[in-house]
């Protein structure tokens, strides 16, 4: 199913028609209200408009055109404004600001959390893309919880060819405290793990084994078997 929403917004509704959009984005993928991905579209689209708002001062009719089309795999998303564009390579190609500089944020960011942002030659028009299935697969995959100075890392699928893609994104998103020293791994619903699954699990908790300490639990003894032959208890405990 496509769903396709075309409207004008102007700028002192933009909030409220945002909020609006993104509930239809919410209820048409069946998504969790604090989803990151919802989240990320919200942030992604914001600080484009609030780009527009900023700069664009020759937008007469005060204006922005919106299109977004959404599938159960992609949500694309065109914004086009009425005025004079501006140097969005510029822009995009800078670093994030320092802490304390004020203001050069909002486009960078909007291209982090987004799987794609670019701009028409005249900078009037923004296209994003975010990719849906598999970001939402992935955090049904995987999840976290934080206890005390302890991380809790439940994984609930097979680790292999067809799922460390997926798990690899939403590992690399996930943002680990510093106060957390051990991180505990819940293997119980994981019954296969292969090669590509191997090397996901060296890249993302060998280099946080050096600072923590890494515990596998409950996983079964033909995966501890693959632990051992590839000798990951180098690094990590088996419980």
């Amino acid at each position: 199913m496509i769903t396709i929403v075309d409207c004008k917004l102007h700028r002192d509704r933009m909030s409220d028609l945002l909020n609006e959009i993104i509930f239809q984005i919410q209820n048409g993928l069946n998504l969790q209200e604090d989803c990151t991905l919802l989240y990320n579209v919200k942030l992604a689209i914001g600080e484009v408009l609030c780009n527009i708002i900023e700069h664009s001062e020759t937008n007469v009719d005060n204006t922005v055109d919106l299109k977004i089309k959404w599938t159960n795999k992609m949500i694309e998303i065109e914004i086009t404004d009425h005025g004079d564009g501006f140097d969005w390579k510029r822009c995009l190609q800078e670093k994030m600001p320092v802490p304390l500089q004020i203001g050069g944020r909002g486009l960078i960011m909007a291209k982090l959390v987004s799987d794609y942002l670019e701009f028409d030659e005249t900078g009037k028009t923004a296209y994003l893309r975010f990719i849906v299935w598999s970001k939402i697969r992935g955090e049904e995959m995987i999840n976290f919880q934080e206890v005390n100075q302890s991380l809790q890392v439940k994984i609930n699928c097979d680790i292999n060819f067809e799922t460390t893609r997926e798990l690899e994104g939403v590992l690399q998103q996930y943002n680990i405290e510093k106060n957390i020293d051990e991180i505990n791994v819940d293997f119980q619903k994981v019954k296969f793990i292969d090669s590509t699954g191997v090397s996901l699990l060296v890249k993302w908790i060998h280099p946080l084994s050096l600072t923590r300490k890494i515990i596998i639990h409950h996983a079964s003894d033909p995966i501890k078997n693959v632990f051992r032959i590839c000798k990951l208890e180098q690094f990590v405990e088996l419980v």
